[in-house]
């Protein structure tokens, strides 16, 4: 029998830090230039740069899956459903499918655009867990706890909290309340209508419940556990 073919992918540098030998792929560098990409602007370029990197991979793969020749009197609306919103065909995101996929069956830690992005839309349309752990082992996308904990990092990043800002939960009601003023039996004055009660009156009020929050209160978007019942009844 022959060799076996190798495939060797390449990786953005950005993927890589030789400054971390026990975890060269995942650790406080790379994450934060993951992060770096998410936040920013260019998410055509970040998705299709592996893609790019593995140009002899992309071309033999269109190359097998062939190329669609639109004819000049076809419908616009056929071709459009070929391309998502930032205008990348759909033949070029299976590139990028194939490269991530590839990238990480040689190391799982590795953090390509492509899956952890896929994986970010896997979490905000929260498929069955038994789908989610199927891709997960095929290595199409990262883990649950792994994606929930960078998007909450992500969301960490952009909500940035006012300085001196007296931000707080303010719930409010319109109440009235029976004060008794007399504590003798004492009649009615109309005789024929509803009866209404005159030994006291009534108080028409407005409650407010003012809970201030403090920033160190703000933990992923909502309260910690540091506030007590001790704040709410005081």
């Amino acid at each position: 029998m022959g060799a076996a073919a190798s495939l060797p992918l390449k990786i953005p540098a950005w993927q890589h830090s030789s400054k971390h030998k026990n975890s060269e792929f995942a650790n406080a560098t790379t994450r934060a230039n993951l992060k770096e990409k998410l936040l920013g602007d260019e998410y055509a370029r970040n998705i299709t740069q592996a893609g790019d990197l593995n140009e002899e991979v992309k071309n033999g793969f269109l190359s097998f899956v062939g190329t669609r020749d639109y004819s000049d009197d076809e419908d616009e609306s056929c071709v459009d459903d070929d391309k998502n919103a930032v205008g990348i065909h759909s033949r070029r995101l299976a590139v990028e499918l194939v490269v991530g996929m590839g990238s990480r069956l040689r190391n799982k830690n590795i953090y390509n655009f492509f899956t952890v992005v896929l994986s970010i839309i896997f979490l905000y349309y929260a498929p069955p867990l038994v789908i989610w752990g199927m891709l997960q082992q095929m290595r199409l996308i990262h883990s649950k706890k792994w994606t929930e904990t960078l998007a909450a990092e992500l969301g960490d990043e952009i909500s940035v909290w006012p300085a001196e800002a007296d931000m707080a939960i303010v719930v409010f009601d319109n109440k009235a309340y029976f004060a008794k003023t007399k504590y003798q039996h004492v009649a009615t004055t109309s005789a024929d209508g509803p009866q209404f009660r005159a030994d006291g009156e009534f108080l028409h009020t407005v409650n407010w419940f003012h809970l201030p929050i403090r920033s160190s209160d703000h933990v992923r978007g909502s309260i910690s556990g540091s506030i007590t019942m001790d704040k709410l009844i005081s």
